[in-house]
This record gives C-alpha cells, sequence and structure tokens, in this order.
C-alpha cells in the first residue's frame, strides 16, 4: 500500500521551523514538526547531513534519510562561509519575526486542543521553579569535592523496588587512578609512581594527597 498526499495540513499547520540539527535527534524532532503540518526547513551543507551515509542504501539513496528528512524543505548552505551564515540568519530572523505572532500560551493551546502532547522548552529557571520537578524529585542536590554542592537531575527511571541512587557527583581526571590500579590489579605505590612518571597513567594529585593523609591517620 502506498501512503498517498494528503489534504489534511495537521495541528502545526501555518508555524515555521528552521532546523539546523543534524545526525539523528535534531532531524528526528524536525520531523515531528513536519509530520505534524509545520513548515520545516531543514538546512543541510553540500555533502549532506550525516545521516545520509547511514543504514540501507538503495539507488544509491539512504532509506534512512528519506524517512527522517519526509515533509520537509531541503536547503544547501555552506556554514562555513560567512555569505552562507548570513543567508541561515536572514531566514531565522524572517522566522522570528513570523512566530512572535503566536505566544507561547496560544500554541500550547492549539496542540492540546489538538491532542497533540506538548510542552514549552523551559529555561533552566524554568525548571527549578516547576512544581511538578519538585514533586517528581527531578533536581537532588548532591555533594562535589571542588563545588562543595551542585544540583543536578536525579536518577531517571525511577524504579519502586530496585532504585537507582548518586553515589557521588562526577569525579576529577584520574581521581580514582590509584585506588582502582591498587585494588583492582594489585599494583605497588612503586609501579603506579612510575607509571604515571611515564605518562602511562593518570592520576590526580588532590586524590593522591588526601589518600596520604589518610594512610598517615590510619597508621
Amino acid at each position: 500500500m502506498t501512503a498517498q498526499p494528503t489534504k489534511n495540513k495537521g495541528p502545526l499547520a501555518g508555524y515555521r521551523v528552521l532546523e539546523l540539527g543534524s545526525t539523528v535527534a535534531g532531524p528526528f524532532c524536525g520531523r515531528l514538526f513536519a509530520d505534524f503540518g509545520a513548515e520545516v526547513i531543514k538546512v543541510e551543507a553540500a555533502d549532506g547531513d550525516p545521516v545520509r551515509s547511514m543504514g540501507k542504501r538503495y539507488r544509491n539513496k539512504s532509506l534512512w534519510a528519506a524517512s527522517i528528512f519526509r515533509n520537509k524543505s531541503l536547503i544547501g548552505v555552506d556554514l562555513r562561509k560567512p555569505q552562507g551564515q548570513e543567508l541561515v540568519k536572514t531566514i531565522d530572523d524572517i522566522i522570528t519575526r513570523w512566530t512572535l505572532k503566536h505566544t507561547c500560551a496560544e500554541a500550547e493551546k492549539k496542540l492540546h486542543a489538538a491532542e497533540v502532547p506538548a510542552a514549552r522548552i523551559y529555561t533552566m529557571a524554568d525548571i527549578f521553579a516547576d512544581p511538578h520537578y519538585a514533586a517528581r524529585g527531578m533536581l537532588a542536590k548532591v555533594a562535589d569535592d571542588d563545588l562543595g554542592t551542585v544540583t543536578m537531575p536525579d536518577v531517571v527511571p525511577k524504579l519502586s523496588m530496585t532504585p537507582g541512587a548518586i553515589r557521588h557527583s562526577g569525579h576529577r581526571v584520574g581521581q580514582d587512578t590509584r585506588k582502582v590500579l591498587t585494588e583492582l590489579t594489585g599494583l605497588s605505590a612503586a609501579k603506579i609512581d612510575q607509571l604515571e612518571s611515564e605518562h602511562v597513567i593518570t592520576c590526580d594529585t588532590t586524590a593522591d594527597a588526601a589518600s596520604g593523609v589518610e594512610a598517615s591517620e590510619a597508621s
């Protein structure tokens, strides 16, 4: 069965979107807009979006590209050249002026009326102020060796019987090198020092100093 063009323009008809993303995530989101009626203008380089090199090909065309670029207007622009940058900026300015005719609340109202799941793109301030984020416990305050305390997204998904947990924030480069090599491989401190001096491994000096203090206190 071959899908035929439909006259139903969809709930996003009348909206324009400039797609500058590449590969998978950006083009996929752009396709969602296009599928529901928005006019999506995708910008790609002359050699094409990287997604065109992915997956199976037929008659020298990427089947993945045929799908993810559907319903869009594709324009080839070299963004490495000032003239190309200026051209895309002009298009963006036109779309921005046009979009300002519709408030965020109006867009949400239209989408919800058409039963399209949608939410505005939040700023960080919006996220911190949203009571739903707080009720879901989505923002976790975590101790950090360098920052003191840092707020970060909590673990998702939230499992009732076997929940995940944040055990510590992201460490510095090489912060755990000495500990892992000592406990896992049994390397001596002298051998680890040698490997570090030969630039085979990297050890965080702050962590090494802390380990030395702990060792001296234990003794």
